[in-house]
């Protein structure tokens, strides 16, 4: 019993959060980032794209951890705090580059 709730405790949550979580679609990517702190899954309006020339990677035990900001067309001007970032594994260098599954698709929003 106190395996099963150690287990429970420690990796369920993630689970949890992901089976029933929010789901949301068209949503700006200049929208609070912290109004979204349920989803599971988020699916962006057509404004949106990858800024791959500000991604970064970060290497641990032989693996890169790699995120880039997800930034809006529409203000013309690129965001200084961008509230949402696209994120992989193995697919960027330390700076610049985001190659990540699906990554240069224009027509992927999620």
């Amino acid at each position: 019993v106190l395996v099963g709730r150690d287990i429970e405790l420690s990796f369920m949550d993630e689970y949890w959060q992901l089976e029933y979580g929010g789901s949301y679609t068209d949503v700006s990517p200049e929208a609070p980032g912290a109004s979204y702190l349920d989803a599971s899954l988020v699916t962006f309006d057509k404004t949106a794209y990858l800024d791959v020339e500000k991604a970064v990677g970060f290497m641990k035990a032989g693996r890169y951890y790699c995120v880039a900001p997800v930034l809006s067309q529409a203000s013309g001007v690129p965001a200084s705090s961008p509230q949402f970032w696209a994120a992989g594994v193995d697919c960027c260098d330390p700076r610049g580059s985001f190659a990540c599954p699906s990554a240069e698709d224009p027509k992927v929003r999620a």
